[in-house]
This record gives C-alpha cells, sequence and structure tokens, in this order.
C-alpha cells in the first residue's frame, strides 16, 4: 500500500520539532544534517529515492514556515513587551472561567491597530462572552512560566505571544449578533450549570469534564487520582469521545435507512459541532479529521489507512498553527493514536483469543502498547507516570464510556426533567465508582513513580531511536519485543542507580512565588514540609515538588502562617499521602483549632524535631536546620541576626545589610545584593542537594523539569 501523506506530514512535523529547537541563525548546520541523512538514505536504497526527496522538501519547508514566521510575525509583536500604553483591539475567541473567580480569556486582533495578534487576558468580569470585542490599554508582557506552570510554552502552543495585565484599561463592547460559537458555548454553559446543580461536588465535575473538557470545578486531588490511576485521559475530550459519538450516530443513521453520503454529510455536521462546542483543543480537532477521513474513505469504497490518516491529521494541524508543535495535548494525542490504531493491531496481530485467558491477555498486551507509545510524551510534560495504566483502562475505561453515554442522554434531554432524574441518578452512581477506584489507587506508592529525571528521559529518548532502527532493520515483531525488553530492563537499571544515589542526600526545596516561602525537607521518598508564609499558592508548589521528587510518605506539615484557603488547599494536596504529624506553630490561643484531612493539629509556638538524622528547629519566622555538618537557616529579613551562616535563605522584603553567609539565598528580587556563584537573588524554587560530607549543590526547577 502507499502511503505518500506519511512521506509529507511527519517530515513536516519533523521540521517543526527541529526549528522549534535550533535557532535560525543556525539554519545552514540543520540543513547540511539533512541534506546529508538523505545523502546517505538514497545511496544505501536507491530505489526510495523520490520519497526521499519528497521528505526532505517536506521538511526544510517547515523549518523555513517555523522560522518565517517566528522572524516575521511573533518578532513584531513582542516588541511591544514592555512598552507602556500599548492599545489593542480585539474579539474574544476563548474563555476559561476560573474556581477563584477570575476569567482568562484569548483575544484575536490587532496591536496599535496594524501588527496582528492573539493576546491572553486575565479579568474578573464574569459577563464576558464569546464573540465580544475587547479594547485594551496597558503594558504587555510575555507569559513568565512559573514552577507550577509552563506558561511560555502552553500560550505559544496557542499562538498567543503576549499577555495584558489586569490593571488595563478596558472598553468591553458586547457582540451585535450571536455566532455560531457564542451559541454553543452559551448552550454548554448553560448545559454544565444544570448538571453541576443536580449532581453537586466532584461527581458532578467529573460528568462535564468529560463532556465538555472543563476541568475547572475539579479539585486537585481528584485530577491526581485519575492521572496517577492512568485514566486522565478521558477529561480531554478526544478520539476516545469522537469515536464513540461517531459509532453511535452511524449505528443510528444505518437503522434509519440512511445512505454513505447522507451518513458521510450527517457525521461531518455534529463532528464540526462537537469540536466547536467542546473548545476547539487540539486533541479534539486531531480527532474530528482522522474520524472524517476514515468516513469519507467508504463513499469511495475503499478502506483509510491509518499511518496515512495520522500523517494528514498531523500536517493539517501543523499547517494551521506551526506552534503546535510546543503543545503538549498534541504529542500525547498522536502518540496515543499511534499506539492504539498502529502499535498496538501489528504487536498484537498474532496472538490467539480462542479463550478468555487468552483474549485478556491480548488486551492487556494492546494496552501495554498504548502504553509504551505515550510514555515519552508522559515523562516529557509530566511529574508522575502511572504504572497501572495498561489495567486501568482495560477495566475502568469501558465504565467511564457507559458514564459518557448517560451524559450524552442527559445533554439530549436538555439536563433537566423528570426522564433525567434516573439518568442523574445511575451517573452519579457511576461517577462516585470511579472517583472512589481512582482515589484507592492513587495511594497506592507502587501505583506511580516519578519522572522528573534526566537518566530517565534520556534512556526513553534513546530506547525510542533503538526501536526505530530495530523495526528500520529487522521489521519483524519478535525483535522489537526483545528490544522493548531490554531497553525497559536498561532504563529500570540506570533509573534505579541515579535515584539510590540521589537518595543519599538530603534535599531542601525552597518553594514559592516571589517572597514567599515553603520549605520540603526531603530524604528519599520521605519528607517534611514547613509553610513559613501561609501564601494560597504554596501548596501547588509543594504539591509539584513532592511529585517529581518521588515522595510518597509526608512524615509532618507545619503551618506558620495559617489561613483556612491554604489548610483546604493542602488537604487536597496531601488526600492520597496524609502527613503522619500537623503542627499549628502559633498560641493555642490566638489559632483556635485546626483540622487538616480528619485530623487536629499540635499547637505550639516552637517546634524540635528529629527527621532522616537532620535536626529541626521551627518557629513561626524561622527554620534551622542541622545536617551534614552544614547548618540550614531560613528566616525573614526582619529577623536576621549579625551571625555567620552556612546557608541562609531570607525571605519577604529585604532592605537592611544581611548577615553572612556561604551560601546566600534572597527571594525578594529587588534587594541591592549582586548574584554570583554564592548569592542568588530574586531565584525563588532551588533545591539543595547536602552530602554527608557536607558539601552542598543548587539546582533550580523549572517548568519543564
Amino acid at each position: 500500500m502507499k502511503r505518500t501523506a506519511l512521506y509529507i506530514g511527519f517530515p513536516y512535523t519533523a521540521g517543526l520539532l527541529a526549528a522549534s529547537v535550533v535557532h535560525r541563525d543556525l539554519w545552514f548546520y540543520l540543513a547540511a544534517a539533512v541534506l546529508l541523512t538523505a545523502a546517505v538514505i538514497v545511496y544505501c536504497r536507491r530505489d526510495v529515492w523520490k520519497y526521499v526527496l519528497i521528505s526532505t522538501l517536506s521538511m526544510v519547508t517547515a523549518c523555513c514556515v517555523y522560522w518565517g514566521y517566528d522572524a516575521f510575525s511573533v518578532q513584531r509583536q513582542l516588541a511591544f513587551a514592555g512598552t507602556e500604553n500599548v492599545e489593542f483591539s480585539g474579539e474574544i475567541t476563548d474563555l476559561t472561567f476560573h474556581e477563584s473567580g477570575y476569567v482568562t480569556c484569548i483575544l484575536d486582533g490587532r496591536l496599535e491597530g496594524e501588527v496582528p495578534a492573539r493576546i491572553s487576558y486575565l479579568t474578573n468580569d464574569q459577563s464576558l462572552e464569546i464573540g465580544d470585542t475587547l479594547a485594551l490599554k496597558g503594558t504587555p508582557e510575555r507569559p513568565v512560566s512559573t514552577y507550577v506552570f509552563d506558561s511560555e510554552d502552553y500560550y505559544r502552543s496557542k499562538n498567543v505571544h503576549l499577555s495584558m495585565p489586569f490593571d488595563a484599561e478596558v472598553i468591553h463592547t458586547p457582540r451585535q449578533h450571536a455566532t455560531l460559537r457564542s451559541i454553543l458555548f452559551a448552550w454548554r454553559s448553560k448545559m454544565t450549570a444544570r448538571i453541576r446543580a443536580r449532581m453537586e461536588g466532584e461527581s458532578g465535575a467529573f460528568l462535564t469534564g468529560m463532556l465538555f473538557g472543563d476541568k475547572s470545578a475539579m479539585s486537585d486531588g481528584t485530577q491526581t487520582a485519575l492521572y496517577r490511576t492512568g485514566i486522565g485521559h478521558v477529561l480531554a475530550v478526544s478520539g476516545l469521545h469522537m469515536d464513540f459519538l461517531a459509532l453511535l450516530v452511524i449505528h443510528l443513521l444505518r437503522k434509519l435507512g440512511a445512505g454513505r453520503k447522507e451518513s458521510f454529510l450527517a457525521l461531518s455536521v455534529l463532528s464540526l459541532l462537537f469540536v466547536l462546542c467542546v473548545g476547539e483543543t487540539v486533541s479534539v480537532k486531531r480527532a474530528c479529521i482522522m474520524i472524517l477521513i476514515s468516513q469519507s474513505a467508504g463513499l469511495f469504497f475503499r478502506r483509510a489507512d491509518m499511518l496515512n490518516t495520522i500523517s494528514i491529521a498531523m500536517l493539517v494541524l501543523a499547517l494551521e498553527n506551526p506552534f503546535v508543535i510546543h503543545s503538549a495535548a498534541f504529542w500525547l494525542s498522536f502518540s496515543g493514536t499511534f499506539g492504539i490504531a498502529v502499535f498496538a493491531p501489528y504487536m498484537t496481530k498474532d496472538m490467539k483469543t480462542e479463550t478468555a485467558f487468552r483474549k485478556l491477555a491480548k488486551n492487556l498486551s494492546a494496552m501495554f502498547c498504548v502504553f509504551l507509545a505515550v510514555l515519552p510524551a508522559s515523562v516529557l510534560y509530566f511529574r508522575e507516570v502511572s504504572l497501572i495504566s495498561p489495567l486501568a483502562n482495560l477495566t475502568i475505561v469501558p465504565i467511564c464510556m457507559l458514564l459518557f453515554l448517560l451524559g450524552v442522554l442527559i445533554l439530549f434531554f436538555g439536563a433537566k426533567g423528570p426522564i433525567t432524574q434516573l439518568l442523574y441518578t445511575a451517573a452519579e452512581f457511576l461517577s462516585e465508582l470511579i472517583l472512589n477506584i481512582a482515589d484507592f489507587t492513587a495511594r497506592l506508592p507502587w501505583s506511580y513513580t516519578a519522572a522528573d529525571s534526566r537518566i530517565l528521559f534520556i534512556c526513553v529518548m534513546l530506547s525510542l531511536v533503538m526501536l526505530a532502527l530495530c523495526y528500520a532493520c529487522f521489521r519483524n515483531r519478535r525483535s522489537l519485543c526483545i528490544g522493548v525488553a531490554a531497553a525497559l530492563t536498561v532504563t529500570c537499571i540506570a533509573t534505579g542507580t541515579e535515584r539510590m544515589y540521589l537518595d543519599r542526600n538530603f534535599h531542601i526545596a525552597v518553594l514559592g512565588e516571589e517572597r514567599d516561602c515553603v520549605l520540603v525537607l526531603r530524604k528519599g521518598s520521605e519528607a517534611a514540609i514547613v509553610d513559613l508564609s501561609g501564601d494560597t499558592a504554596a501548596p501547588r508548589y509543594v504539591q509539584a515538588y513532592l511529585e517529581s521528587s518521588g515522595v510518597k510518605t509526608v512524615d509532618s506539615l507545619f503551618l506558620c502562617k495559617i489561613k483556612p484557603k491554604s489548610v483546604s488547599r493542602y488537604e487536597q494536596v496531601l488526600r492520597h499521602s496524609p502527613p503522619k504529624h500537623t503542627v499549628a506553630i502559633a498560641d493555642t490561643q490566638e489559632s483556635g483549632t485546626l483540622s487538616l484531612l480528619g485530623k487536629d493539629a499540635v499547637h505550639t509556638p516552637i517546634r524540635e524535631i528529629l527527621f532522616q538524622g537532620a535536626v529541626i528547629r521551627i518557629s513561626q519566622n524561622d527554620v534551622q536546620v542541622d545536617t551534614g555538618n552544614l547548618k540550614f537557616s531560613c528566616m525573614q529579613e526582619k529577623t536576621a541576626a549579625a551571625q555567620s551562616y552556612d546557608l541562609l535563605t531570607v525571605y519577604g522584603t529585604s532592605k537592611n545589610t544581611l548577615p553572612d553567609a556561604g551560601i546566600l539565598i534572597v527571594l525578594d528580587g529587588r534587594s541591592c545584593y549582586t548574584s554570583d556563584a554564592h548569592t542568588y537573588v530574586g531565584e525563588n524554587n532551588l533545591e539543595l542537594a547536602i552530602a554527608e560530607n557536607g558539601s552542598c549543590r543548587i539546582r533550580r526547577l523549572y517548568a519543564d523539569r
């Protein structure tokens, strides 16, 4: 079978990827490497010169498109970054309502009336709707990533390169006429509100998340449980949902006696409406393209080839937006589709299914193949990887699809009325069942593993290259099986050795936003948390670090500034690894009774503990840690004493002269100190690794790890 599209779509995507990594000033070296590789392939296989030529041209074209768009469009927009009183006028194309009451808008318009641009804008105006026009005046800035969220790549993948500040001047002009997109968005909002009003709590949020991909009402703990179980993809409306709806629609149309053309036309209209309704995400657009290609083959009495279909979908999305290459959803969606539609069928083709046991073994093998296909993207974009994903997808996803069907029926009846009450009851039961199973499995320490490891990333990527070469050389399943087994063995040994080496050190992570400070003290898979600032964002930073470092047990949680909202967020973050002890560093009469995860906290003004061989002394404004012949101190600027320190971290506003320290970390970026090899100014989210011999190594914690 000829797969011409395969030699265009995949090389074009590879070209975008190469251009995103290599700066355009180095274009000559990249072009030379591509041409040299093409020449070697043609020399070895002269019969494929046509395909090599097509692939090379496609890849070079992609590089030119990416670099050209970056030079002539993006750089023109970025020239306005930091400039005061810049005017922008644009139409709202996307809205995201946050649980905090704020709204993130994506606007498509022009800067200073001349430069086309897409920007983001955060506001608390809940009256905004799709299609409204906003005229903004302020100082646009580039999106800045934090340790918790890589906003640079996220917005770049949406072709958004600037954001307007919250305090920008705004003129809001409501749309004059309703559009299809605004009508669908209003209907979606109404249905979401009705479902959540009837199914309160996490069950309603989970159902609307499955129907529309809206995770804003779901707690951090529930999302963590679903991703650790390996079924978090049900919240990203994609091929699973589209295939289910397509099969349902086609079945109903055939029952009604519709022909191929009528069925394809109806399916096309419904698919496009569904894409607009759920927000035109990368995954759902990919699924829509592939389904329409697959179904159109029947009109010509042909059978669609999945590799060709995947390649065409890649090409269409890449042509629409060259920066889609930065999207995690892009890679996860296509790698998962490749695993389901190509890799798993190829590897399990000859497996027998005469008995129930053999059929189960084949299904598990197929799910394992999908897990392997998605693994590189998971390691790259997530801090944790589920180890029970194959089993969970085989057993829990069918229940999720039954719940999805009930949700579709609820929407069909307008999410209200006597008939829907029975549907709501069944949906609530299934939703709670799925969430309870996910919550249980997320507490199992062996069900997931941390992915924040450079060795793991290198091993996975090298394994990917090795398996591709293995297939190119031998072209049989046996060699691939041997290659997979060898790759997994080497990866496990390498990452296990790295983990044993790193776990010998005592780690202190300094986390938080700007001048706020929360410490995570860790050795091995056990940690203690000291929240000095009480900032409401601190639990998210703690969650990110616990996940990426592979912490399974939290020994103690110390709260030096007690704020109810922060405490409630800790309940979600630590739901699956509850602390053995919770301590409020405050006077009992002042703080009142504090309860976390059903346990009352101990109240004390000062606490001294022994943790993993380190002596830790905690008061309301400072922390002292003695370990590895070094003394680490963390304190507010106003309480810093005039003495010498080995390691000193100062949080809060820093104006006074600070004492001497071997390593000084000043969280306030506006302080008068100068950064050097021993002084870190304005840099939060650092990890100190203290060895037993007293040496210390510091590394910065990034959103992209």
